[in-house]
């Protein structure tokens, strides 16, 4: 990293701004490159053996970042700038043009988000807190970051695993359910189905009756317009004659006998007993209804 640095011309506030995505942020004086890059190189010591790899990002606008497993932690290094009027006030390089002073200082932020600020955590070294102090807390910190993330990932597996536990116990309640449901839809469909087989044969018995009243009664009356017709010559014209066998006929026609009801074998009772689960179920002649 330090060839890298040493690479920048400091920008017009006289600082050496690196952003590349092989390397963390480091914003400094020229000064303190050596000091940013030396950082960098103590924080890598650490932190590798222990397992967390610092990666090159693999897109184009970001810094690298340290990484174990899936999890990624993003930091930056910058030296800590004051306000000239207000020494005891903190500016931050990016904050336009007015006047700043190098504190000589380094501050070390992490966040694992490179394009956010939010929960970032940042470690600073001062006259009382020195360098060295700085990076065994940042090690410290980055270390229970990735520990904390792992035993997070654990909980996140088994909170999952009880969770489809528990949906796969609820589904298979709700099966159990659905097949009583059923079972007990299907029986309640088959004892409907028999008592409408019951009722449709019960109301042709009705409305056979009526229909044979309706026959007999044309029949009756056709009966009687040929006797009186008769008398006293004892003879018919052919508009009578062709008027009785009209009549005569739709008189049939009414009858259920020429409809073919009854017939014992197919209209009358049967034992529901006898009756398969979900049918056949018995038919009906299913005569029309008298108007």
């Amino acid at each position: 990293m330090l060839a890298a640095l040493k690479k920048i011309k400091p920008d017009y506030k006289n600082l050496i701004h690196l952003k590349e995505t092989n390397f963390p942020e480091v914003t400094v004086s020229k000064g303190l490159v050596e000091r940013a890059a030396l950082t960098f190189h103590v924080l890598l010591n650490a932190l590798e053996p222990l397992g967390i790899e610092f990666t090159k990002f693999p897109g184009k606008h970001s810094q690298g970042y340290f990484r174990w497993g899936h999890d990624r932690l993003f930091f930056t290094i910058e030296e800590i700038l004051t306000d000239p009027l207000a020494p005891d006030r903190r500016k931050r390089w990016w904050e336009g043009h007015s006047q700043h002073v190098f504190s000589g200082y380094l501050a070390i932020s992490s966040t694992d988000n490179s394009w956010s600020h939010r929960d970032t955590k940042e470690w600073l070294e001062t006259k009382r807190h020195s360098l060295e102090s700085v990076l065994s807390e940042v090690v410290s910190a980055i270390r229970l970051h990735f520990l904390t993330m792992q035993r997070k990932h654990i909980q996140e597996a088994i909170d999952r695993m009880k969770w489809q536990e528990e949906y796969e116990k609820r589904q298979r309640e709700w099966q159990a359910k659905e097949v009583i449901r059923i079972q007990k839809e299907k029986e309640h469909a088959h004892v409907n189905a028999i008592q409408t087989a019951i009722s449709d044969r019960k109301q042709d018995l009705i409305k056979a009756a009526k229909w044979w009243r309706k026959s007999r009664g044309i029949t009756d009356f056709v009966e009687e317009c040929e006797r009186r017709w008769e008398s006293p010559s004892g003879e018919l014209n052919p508009d009578q004659t062709s008027w009785l066998a009209w009549a005569r006929e739709i008189a049939t026609s009414m009858s259920p006998f020429t409809a073919g009801y009854p017939d014992p074998s197919k209209h009358g009772a049967f034992d529901p007993s006898t009756i398969p689960f979900g049918g056949p179920y018995p038919a009906a002649h299913n005569l029309p209804p008298v108007s």
